[in-house]
């Protein structure tokens, strides 16, 4: 069973791209655009990028891991 509902789960899947909000380690806000695909057999979302671990919301995320997708 999945924590995500069928209207969540089609709108997902009809979207390209994701928004990622993070907190920098100063509490500033930061929105950016990430890829992403839905994981059915993890039930998750995974985001991905082009070298991920180099960007600014890798490094807020291993700072603070409250996000917002």
């Amino acid at each position: 069973m999945s924590k995500f509902t069928r209207a969540e789960l089609e709108y997902l899947q009809s979207q390209q791209m994701g928004r990622l909000a993070t907190v920098s380690r100063r509490g500033e806000p930061q929105v950016k655009a990430v890829g992403f695909r839905y994981n059915a057999e993890l039930d998750t979302i995974d985001i991905g990028g082009l070298e991920m671990e180099k960007s600014q919301k890798f490094r807020n995320i291993a700072n603070n891991p409250s996000v917002s997708f």
